[in-house]
């Protein structure tokens, strides 16, 4: 198995990959309902804790916080990391009014849960231990998968306005791990999979004409 450093950060992994589930989804942007995203960040934030799941604010929804003060307007989803959530997550947000959407799953592994309200979205992404850092894992395609170091790092409630909810002690610090260094510049052009710093990607053989397929599309929009 080899595993090299692409060009915009991206990590490529090719071996074997576990059963993926996975659902299309449609997403609305905050600049469209910049009240109900954050009505939805506070209740999410309260039914994770009223459940006694560790979570904190992590991916654009942390970036936002960090390096503007609020959501992104051209956001679609407000993120959360999780430890040791197990399947508790879909009730706690159902007594918050939550419509459980979406199930990733990578092997016996829960990667990324999608819950909707008022036509928002929040995913919610489960940690598993990596070392040093934490980990999730999201499916690429039906057989590779994708996934994304975060940092250890304590956390503190962060002010939102009114409510404050779990982020990282050090925001710029764990968002400069997830983006690198020019995490303060707008990124117009952005693939999750291929950006980010912190993200690997295993591919299954089966996966390598459409990774191809999909790098040379992103090579060729920067």
């Amino acid at each position: 198995m080899s595993c090299y450093r692409g060009r915009v950060g991206a990590k490529i992994k090719f071996g074997q990959s576990q059963p993926i589930t996975l659902q299309n989804n449609l997403d609305r942007r905050f600049g469209d309902a910049p009240d109900a995203a954050l009505a939805a960040l506070r209740d999410a934030s309260a039914a994770l804790a009223e459940a006694g799941i560790e979570h904190w604010l992590t991916y654009g929804a942390l970036l936002g916080f960090v390096r503007e003060g609020h959501l992104l307007a051209h956001d679609t989803d407000i993120d959360f990391a999780v430890r040791n959530a197990g399947d508790q997550v879909p009730a706690a947000m159902a007594a918050r009014g939550f419509r459980f959407h979406r199930d990733m799953r990578v092997g016996p592994l829960i990667g990324n849960q999608k819950f909707r309200r008022d036509d928002v979205s929040v995913d919610i992404y489960h940690l598993v231990d990596d070392g040093e850092l934490l980990r999730d894992h999201c499916p690429f395609d039906r057989w590779s998968v994708c996934s994304g170091t975060h940092l250890r790092m304590p956390v503190a409630p962060l002010d939102c306005g009114g409510f404050s909810v779990p982020a990282p002690v050090d925001g710029p610090a764990y968002v400069e791990h997830l983006y690198g260094p020019d995490w303060r510049q707008t990124v117009t052009r952005w693939d999750w999979r291929f950006s980010p710093p912190n993200t690997t990607v295993r591919v299954n053989w089966r996966s390598a004409p459409r990774f191809a397929r999909d790098w040379l599309r992103y090579q060729l929009k920067r």
